[in-house]
């Protein structure tokens, strides 16, 4: 496990005890081979380190497990499935030759906004490899956020959960054992 992610783990165990036992156990490497198979890729290091540390987390905000204040991490059949259906909608709407400008064939899911917007791994062997950024429901809109890696994802995160600052106008909140985001006026 990274410090990044061994650190998030430990804030989660002490403040948040809550989402951390409501996270989904480690994805086997079944599922992450099932995946890399659909995928034609194997996914990054990091990634396959995030998913061997939990499966995701609940389909419910309430009781998200956070890789961002806006996205819950998916569940390794879940991403499976968002990549599939995301592919198929932009082969159809956009045809083969501009369904790449809207979702990539090298993007794995991990995280998911509940309202059609998710954060995507890029797995091609470029040297985008290992980016993560949005991909919103309309396609492509050139001003969204791109993080090198999800170590720079998570540190962002993990930085606002210790210091108890804002994240993108959101302050990171517990109640009952469970983190919650707070936007901030």
């Amino acid at each position: 496990m990274s410090n990044i992610v061994a650190r998030y783990a430990s804030w989660l165990k002490a403040h948040a005890p809550g989402t951390a036992g409501a996270a989904r156990p480690p994805a086997s490497d079944a599922d992450i081979a099932a995946a890399e198979g659909e995928l034609g890729a194997i996914l990054p290091a990091p990634i396959r380190q995030l998913y061997r540390w939990h499966d995701g987390g609940p389909d419910n905000p309430a009781e998200a497990l956070w890789l961002r204040h806006d996205f819950g991490f998916l569940p390794i059949e879940a991403a499976r499935e968002i990549r599939q259906m995301r592919r198929e909608i932009a082969e159809e709407e956009f045809g083969p030759e501009e369904a790449d400008d809207f979702w990539s064939p090298h993007w794995f899911p991990i995280g998911t906004s509940w309202t059609g917007d998710h954060l995507v791994v890029d797995c091609s062997t470029s040297s985008a490899q290992g980016r993560l950024t949005i991909a919103n429901n309309e396609g492509p809109s050139g001003s969204d956020p791109v993080w090198p890696n999800l170590d720079s994802l998570l540190d962002e995160l993990v930085s606002a959960l210790e210091n108890g600052s804002p994240l993108s106008g959101h302050l990171p909140v517990t109640g009952n054992g469970w983190l919650l985001w707070e936007e901030q006026p």
